[in-house]
């Protein structure tokens, strides 16, 4: 192989990346607005066979205690829980500080602190066996077409 073919193909390589990359985040977000929550199980296949090829998680957007404004915190932690003060307010006191902000109703919220949102995800699991029964269906004609998988299809230019 030649300097340029191995550039070529890193090129090349790099092209499919990006593409594959755009199309996985359209597919996880195709999939988030279709399922709400939960893990569901991927099958191919027909009424004689049906592979299992992957586990799909999909976790919504949450919302949680999450420190806005350091300053405020710490200035409110030194007043309230001096013994938590290093230099700045140790990990494991801020997250009791935040936790504790929920357990009880007349709770009070520390200055520097407001409700944050804790972006959700979708999560691709699968394993060897259903990896390899995939590419075997890929390879016998088995899979579905899916336009999102051919590149400049209009989907994943990057």
């Amino acid at each position: 192989m030649t300097i340029n073919d191995s550039v070529v193909e890193l090129a090349a390589l790099k092209a499919v990346g990006d593409h594959i990359k755009v199309a996985t985040e359209l597919a996880k977000a195709e999939v988030a607005k279709q399922f709400r929550r939960g893990t569901v199980s991927a099958f191919i296949g027909d009424e004689d066979a049906t592979e299992d090829v992957g586990t799909i998680v999909v976790v919504p957007d949450r919302h949680a205690w999450g420190v806005v404004d350091e300053a405020a915190f710490l200035a409110w932690v030194k007043v309230n829980r001096p013994s938590a003060i290093v230099e700045s307010v140790r990990s494991s006191d801020k997250t009791s500080i935040l936790e504790a902000i929920g357990k009880d109703k007349d709770g009070e919220v520390p200055d520097g602190v407001a409700r944050v949102k804790s972006t959700g995800y979708v999560q691709v699991k699968q394993t060897a066996k259903q990896r390899d029964a995939l590419i075997e269906a890929a390879a016998d004609g088995r899979l579905p077409s899916l336009p999102i998988l051919q590149i400049g299809a209009g989907h994943g230019e990057a």
